[in-house]
């Protein structure tokens, strides 16, 4: 993938989705950040998620935005005692797609992801991807598949899954 850096080195791209991430105004952080337009679908504690779809000039796109915003204590404390490198949430996500498809595992496309942190702590970080036509997102996937009472033989297979 050939990337691009933007915002100062806070937002990396892939090259090809320049243009549509610049019409979206999703090109730096604070970007990223103000949006709330159409296509919300939900809000986790340090998260929310939306689904773009759309035109920009002739080029059409369907991206999935994901935002985390902070941290939590527990999550810095752990970090701070495992001597772990610190890594944003947007950024592992990055590595972890590049890593699938090397692999040859395939996954969704990662389009663009950024971050701002406060030394080794996250203070927001963010990662968009191409939506996988005709696939599910792995909660509702998980949340359809195994609800109610589950067998032991389920809950391994959920366990592996996760």
């Amino acid at each position: 993938m050939d990337t691009v850096s933007l915002n100062g080195g806070s937002v990396e791209a892939d090259r090809e989705f320049f243009e549509v991430l610049v019409g979206l105004k999703l090109d730096t952080l604070r970007g990223v950040f103000k949006y709330a337009g159409e296509g919300y679908i939900r809000t986790h504690a340090n998260r929310d998620n939306f689904h773009l779809v759309g035109h920009i000039g002739e080029r059409s796109y369907d991206f999935f935005l994901k935002r985390h915003r902070g941290f939590e204590m527990k999550e810095a404390l752990k970090l701070l005692m495992s001597r772990s490198p610190f890594m944003t949430a947007g950024r592992r996500e990055w590595q972890n797609i590049a890593r699938l498809e090397r692999l040859g595992i395939s996954a969704a496309r990662p389009v663009a992801f950024g971050e701002r942190r406060f030394w080794f702590l996250e203070v927001e970080s963010f990662l968009i991807t191409e939506n996988i036509a005709g696939g599910t997102p792995m909660d509702d996937y998980l949340a359809r598949r195994f609800s109610g009472d589950l067998s032991r033989e389920m809950l391994r297979e959920k366990r592996a899954l996760l």
